[in-house]
Formats: structure tokens, sequence, C-alpha cells
């Protein structure tokens, strides 16, 4: 599927759970599907939904076994976040998504995230900060 801008619609329902999504930053770039989630696109699969293991240890214990090394949360050659909520503080009480850089737009400074059974959105690396996924709380390369 091509990059497409969202529709209106598609764009007020992204901001109510997205708030710090930035319009020109986001594009679907597949439709709904209940076959895979974040954490399996985030690992290059389309073909099947990983549930994100808990707590943190087996989280990054996944992504190791799938050839990707732990970086600093945040560090700048990191290609995967992975997220867990809440959204402030320094505790963790579930993990609960995986982003990387996009692969709909390679060389681009955009990070791609398949939301759920919805859409697969390009969006800034901080996009998606919020109630629902929480914030950035480990990176891979």
């Amino acid at each position: 599927m091509p990059m497409t801008p969202p529709t209106p619609s598609q764009w007020n329902a992204l901001l109510a759970s997205f708030p710090n999504l930035t319009f020109g930053t986001v594009f679907i770039t597949d439709n709904p599907t209940p076959v895979y989630n974040c954490i399996a696109y985030s690992l290059g699969y389309t073909d099947r939904w990983i549930n994100p293991p808990q707590p943190l240890a087996p989280f990054q214990q996944l992504y190791m076994n799938n050839g990707h090394a732990v970086l600093p949360t945040g560090a700048n050659n990191a290609t995967i976040d992975g997220w867990g909520t809440p959204q402030n503080g320094p505790a963790i009480t579930s993990l609960t998504h995986g982003s990387r850089t996009s692969t709909s737009s390679p060389g681009s400074t955009l990070w791609e995230s398949k939301l759920g059974a919805e859409w697969r959105i390009t969006h800034a690396r901080n996009g998606l900060v919020s109630n629902v996924y929480g914030r950035q709380v480990t990176s891979f390369n």
C-alpha cells in the first residue's frame, strides 16, 4: 500500500488516542488487519501476532533472540523502541508497544508502528507518547 495521508476522520481518531502526533509526519502505510501487531512488525513480521512479553527482561530477550542488541533508551542509532506504561514516572507497569524506523520511508527520520489491529502509520519518534502506549522504555539496533 502506498503511503497516504490520513483522512480527516482517521486523523481525528488517531489524535484522540495519540495527542502528540504531528500532522505531516503521519501517513497510513497499511490497512487495518488483525493478522499482525506492533511487536511483530517491529521485528519484521507481517504474518503473525506477538504479544509483548512481561516484564522488561523477557521483552528485551525477545528482541535479542531476533538479532537485536539492547541500546540505551532513546539512543540515536536505535532502529526499534520498546514502549511501556505509565507515560510519566520511573516505574514500568506494562510493556505495550514496539515501533521501528520506517520501512515505508527508508532513510527518513520517520518511525513506523502497527496500531493493534488498526492501521500501520508513520510518525515522529515521540509521536505516540500517550496514556495508550506510555513512553519508550528500551531501544534496540
